[in-house]
């Protein structure tokens, strides 16, 4: 069991690909998951402007526009930390 300061469960849906692809990327709208504790920093890391990043639609590397803060993979694995 997790508790409140920990992430729960059901708060990923597991609704897209990025779950086995690479993790998924917060939005602005998500901060308050990172502000509040929800998702603690010891799961996420950063892809800074400019750094090369795999896009999944396009299928290649590109540098990317602005920073980007995702959710970490498993050991190995792009697949995210908490897909079960």
């Amino acid at each position: 069991m997790t508790t409140n300061k920990e992430i729960s469960l059901d708060a990923c849906k597991q609704c897209g690909t990025c779950c086995t692809k690479g993790g998924p990327s917060f939005h602005m709208e998500d901060r308050r998951l990172i502000d509040d504790g929800v998702i603690p920093g010891k799961y996420l890391f950063t892809i800074r402007k400019g750094e090369p990043a795999y896009e999944n639609i396009q299928h290649r590397l590109v540098s990317v526009a602005t920073d980007i803060v995702k959710i970490k993979g498993k050991p190995g694995s792009w697949e995210c930390i908490f897909d079960f």
